[in-house]
């Protein structure tokens, strides 16, 4: 069928076009258009430019009211230390904290401190007397481990050494975190040979068994005083070992923890174990290890030092019988440690983390400097949407007059 002249095309493909075809056309974007064309060019400008507005306002506020949600790396699996993570991840968000965390398993400290030396994790929860990580830098110290001596000591007079070197022992294994590594730091340190003193590995029940059956005189645990099953296993221990029983401590605790930085000094409280009579019954002191939530060194300073500041708020909300060994506090800014504190960590302790406006207050100035030119721009984005000044739009007529 063919068209009879004078009539218009009905093709609706050609007998007109999209909009968008129209924003195409490069006539049309330059003016050589009719004047309704103009106008929806006007129109279209407009509502990207409200567009582009609308998503840069929603970005902003979503960026700065929405927390941050961090990878911390946590091991063995299952263990308390992933309660732990978990526990303060909840607290965080009870606390409306601006920051979340993922807790990701791993099989043990050095796992976690491979995957954040790796940049896999921004965070982890690591043990002083792991040397596997060259970048974490200590935000909080989470929980501590003190070295304790449970043993069967008849005389007053029988110290720590003497009962290590001269009578049978066992190590009890609570994890998969070997604490083998520990022992014999503090072995070497008083020249005593692993190998000639061998420690056997037993779990609570086998300790008890052990004691009751004379085959070992003392047990070393690595672990709390706070700790509910350590508290249990004492007393245990103590009732079957009756007036004899003691805890005690290495001597020289202070100068172990300054020559090994994988050690803290600990005291243990007289009464912590409670029962009647307490136990123990004065004061005793010990190192610990330290179990510390890390930052890898390359995190900012602010932001470390904002989660360091979040962390130390919500230890209200960690007081809870299932986590009594879990107790934020500060690391040491001035002693050398085995993870030394994070820059940013150091400036909120200290008071000296920066606000917003102080830490990009040079970037302000610049803005400041270069407003004329921000202003120009603005301006000529503004002309090229449509919109006619007043004072350019009379000079036009008085021309055109």
């Amino acid at each position: 069928m063919t068209e009879q002249a004078g009539q218009p095309r009905r093709d609706g493909a050609h007998a007109s076009r999209t909009i968008w075809s129209r924003f195409r056309d490069l006539r049309w974007l330059h003016g050589a258009a009719p004047k309704r064309d103009r106008e929806e060019t006007l129109y279209l400008r407009r509502m990207l430019a409200i567009s582009l507005i609308v998503v840069i306002a929603s970005f902003t506020y979503f960026f700065l009211t929405f927390p941050a949600t961090l990878r911390i790396a946590v091991g063995p699996k299952g263990s308390e230390f992933v309660q732990y993570a978990r526990a303060i991840s909840a607290a965080l968000k009870e606390a409306e904290a601006p920051f979340r965390l993922r807790v990701v398993e791993t099989a043990g400290s050095r796992e976690s401190a491979a995957m954040l030396d790796g940049r896999r994790v921004p965070l982890a929860l690591l043990r002083s007397d792991d040397e596997t990580s060259k970048r974490a830098r200590s935000l909080v110290v989470a929980h501590k481990r003190a070295l304790i001596m449970l043993a069967r000591a008849a005389d007053d007079k029988v110290q720590f050494l003497s009962l290590l070197t001269s009578k049978q022992g066992a190590l009890l294994i609570r994890d998969a975190d070997s604490d083998t590594a520990s022992v014999k730091q503090l072995l070497d340190h008083f020249g005593i040979k692993q190998s000639d003193h061998p420690l056997k590995p037993v779990d609570g029940p086998g300790a008890i068994a052990a004691f009751r059956s004379g085959q070992i005189d003392y047990l070393l645990v690595l672990a709390n005083p706070a700790d509910e099953a350590i508290r249990r296993l004492a007393l245990d221990l103590r009732a079957v070992v009756g007036a004899a029983f003691k805890v005690l401590g290495p001597p020289g605790a202070k100068g172990l923890s300054e020559r090994l930085d994988a050690f803290d000094s600990f005291e243990i409280p007289a009464g912590v174990f409670g029962g009647m009579p307490p136990l123990p019954s004065e004061d005793t002191k010990t190192v610990a290890v330290t179990y510390e939530l890390v930052a890898r060194s390359g995190l900012g300073e602010r932001r470390a030092g904002l989660l360091t500041k979040a962390l130390m708020e919500i230890r209200p909300l960690l007081r809870s019988p299932d986590y009594r060994g879990l107790k934020i506090e500060a690391p040491d800014t001035d002693a050398i440690r085995r993870y030394q504190p994070h820059v940013g960590a150091v400036m909120q302790l200290n008071g000296e983390l920066q606000t917003i406006f102080e830490e990009y207050s040079d970037a302000i100035w610049l803005v400041l400097l270069f407003a004329g030119g921000i202003a120009s721009a603005i301006t000529g984005a503004l002309g090229w949407l449509g919109f006619k000044w007043p004072g350019r739009s009379s000079r036009r007529t008085a021309r055109s007059g």
